[in-house]
């Protein structure tokens, strides 16, 4: 037997690393002719017989064959994750340039989108005048508008994280401006159902969710700020919009008004999609359905269904609280301005509050601003005089503002950055129930009763639900957290990258150890 302080024994290399050092076929032609030359301190390997040599070499080689291709398997595998992953350094910089551009687009979406939308209880009375409909029936424009808003970002937000963004808001456009100028024709209740509802809610949907949700890919340290800023636009376009429409009502009716938002508001997203780009590279792998494991996730179960909730009352100021004010014995011109108030304050909270919840946590500020608003839902039918209304307008804006300028964000901090059109895609599609149930029984129970009170109350009630929900997220099950859970596992099963040893007492056995980096063949 060979002592193991021998000198020629201990001169041999121990390990050769297989595709750095040198090709298969060296190693082990060069172990035949080691094993052919015995030496004093291995005499007896060199008395072993002939076929268990070949063995052994037959064995050693079907071992190689085996491990070097697990290796090519997972070089390839290794390979396919790095092409699919861009690398940091080839992507456009964060709060650069181009992200502010961004920003911009964002801003004239929102500015165009948000204000025509939310202005479309101005009109309620002039299609009272024009089709003799109940407050029921004509609040079927603002839910049905809403509705293809909301579940048209199901759609939007997966085709355009597969396509990009601009095929996808130029489809927009075209059902937004058909909706206008066909609606500017309409004779009958229906045909205004169809265009200024329908047509005119899909191209809504097929614009904001990718303007809104392409900005959580340019910024991180500021992404609260910037989405501030973009949901800025919408407030300002909910005050500049009410006062424009009542304006342009007034001079030719809704058939000149619809004509004329059709011109400006076409040229601003023109102008918006240009501005418009992913920082990231489509994705490929999206699928076009309901990704039903999301449902088994406690925290978007909760996230969905208080936002159902929420949603009820939410969209009431928007679309009563013109109807409202003429009740309480104002005329039409304040009332349009008392809409417009909710985008002065939406306006001034969403930017503030990008910047509270940048330093106070995004989540937390979310929270509490659905409790701002359940309150501001619960004072509303104690507000009968202009400077009452004016104040609910205003703080109800400023504190709803925080659902529209902070939800991407939260949903980015839950599900990250890479598919979040897909993920707020099948969000917003628990947004819609809400946004038919709200504005619709507020409605039906006005006609019946010849009040808001009833209403109001329980709305007030159904927001308060709400924000209880919203209370129990779990802030500890983030993205963030999620990803290095899922890079420990990975670790603690990764095998470990030791080398092999040999006995000394098997002398002639070969033993091959892989890991995930590199593959080692000891000799002895």
């Amino acid at each position: 037997m060979a002592d193991q302080g021998d000198d020629k024994t201990s001169a041999q290399p121990e390990e050769r690393r297989l595709g750095r050092e040198e090709p298969a076929a060296t190693s082990f032609a060069a172990r035949n002719k080691e094993e052919e030359a015995p030496t004093t301190g291995s005499a007896a390997q060199a008395e072993r017989p002939q076929q268990s040599a070949d063995e052994e070499n037959d064995k050693a080689s079907s071992g190689f064959r085996a491990v070097h291709s697990e290796v090519e398997v997972s070089a390839e595998d290794s390979q396919e994750e790095t092409n699919a992953q861009p690398k940091t350094d080839e992507l456009p910089p964060q709060e650069g340039v181009q992200a502010w551009i961004n920003v911009l687009g964002s801003f004239l979406t929102q500015f165009v989108c948000l204000g025509n939308m939310y202005s479309v209880g101005v009109f309620f009375t002039r299609y009272q005048e024009s089709f003799d409909k109940g407050l029921a029936d004509i609040s079927l424009i603002y839910q049905i508008q809403v509705a293809c808003f909301m579940g048209g970002g199901f759609f939007a937000g997966r085709i355009s994280d597969r396509l990009g963004i601009r095929p996808v808001f130029f489809t927009g456009i075209i059902f937004y401006g058909a909706g206008y100028l066909l609606g500017s024709f309409a004779n009958e209740w229906w045909q205004i159902v169809i265009t200024h509802g329908l047509l005119v809610g899909m191209g809504h949907g097929c614009m904001y969710w990718p303007a809104i949700s392409v900005l959580p890919m340019w910024f991180e340290k500021r992404r609260a700020l910037a989405l501030g800023i973009a949901v800025f636009g919408g407030g300002i376009g909910n005050f500049v919009m009410g006062v424009v429409v009542e304006k342009l009502l007034t001079a030719g009716g809704f058939r000149f008004a619809l004509r004329i938002i059709l011109v400006y508001s076409c040229t601003l997203l023109l102008l918006a999609m240009f501005c418009l780009k992913r920082r990231l590279p489509p994705f490929k792998h999206t699928s076009f359905c309901f990704d039903f494991s999301l449902c088994r996730e406690r925290n978007w179960l909760l996230f969905a269904g208080a936002s159902m909730f929420f949603q009820c009352a939410y969209n009431l100021p928007f679309a009563h609280l013109a109807a409202y004010t003429e009740n309480q014995g104002f005329d039409s011109e304040f009332a349009a301005f008392a809409v417009g108030a909710i985008g002065i304050g939406s306006a001034v909270g969403r930017i503030s509050l990008g910047v509270v919840a940048d330093k106070l946590g995004r989540v937390r500020t979310f929270q509490a601003l659905i409790w701002g608003t359940a309150i501001g839902i619960a004072i509303w039918n104690a507000c009968t005089t202009k400077g009452s209304i004016l104040f609910f307008a205003i703080y109800f804006g400023f504190v709803s503002g925080g659902f529209i300028a902070l939800m991407p964000a939260v949903t980015a901090y839950f599900y990250g950055v890479e598919q979040l059109g897909t993920v707020m895609g099948s969000f917003v599609l628990f947004l819609v129930p809400g946004s038919f149930i709200g504005p619709y029984v507020a409605g039906m129970l006005y006609d019946n009763t010849g009040s808001y009170t009833t209403a109001i109350w329980i709305f007030a009630a159904v927001e308060i639900m709400a924000a209880i929900i919203f209370s129990f997220l779990d802030l500890s099950d983030s993205h963030e957290s999620r990803q290095a859970r899922l890079a420990e596992q990975a670790n603690d099963t990764r095998p470990s990258p030791e080398s092999p040893q040999v006995s000394r007492k098997k002398k002639g056995d070969i033993e091959e150890q892989s890991s995930s980096e590199h593959v080692e063949v000891v000799q002895v």
